[in-house]
């Protein structure tokens, strides 16, 4: 009888820790919606992409120079 209410109890405290890290989930989810987290996701993808460009343009430019003065 100890055994069966041992699971019990187990069950029990493994369901309000579900329930607290399911609530923690929703709380976080309602910030990010109410702090407009998910809002203007496409400019940010756009941004990164035109600067990787323009990093790779800089090094290629920086590249030329180097075999330039290497030459020299």
């Amino acid at each position: 009888m100890l055994a069966f209410e041992l699971q019990i109890s187990t069950v029990i405290i493994l369901f309000v820790i579900s329930a607290l890290a399911g609530l923690a989930a929703w709380c976080f989810f309602v910030w990010a919606i109410k702090d407009k987290q998910f809002e203007n996701t496409e400019d940010v993808s756009k941004r990164l992409l035109e600067l990787d460009d323009a990093t790779v343009a800089e090094s290629d430019v920086s590249r030329r120079e180097k075999k330039e003065e290497a030459r020299v």
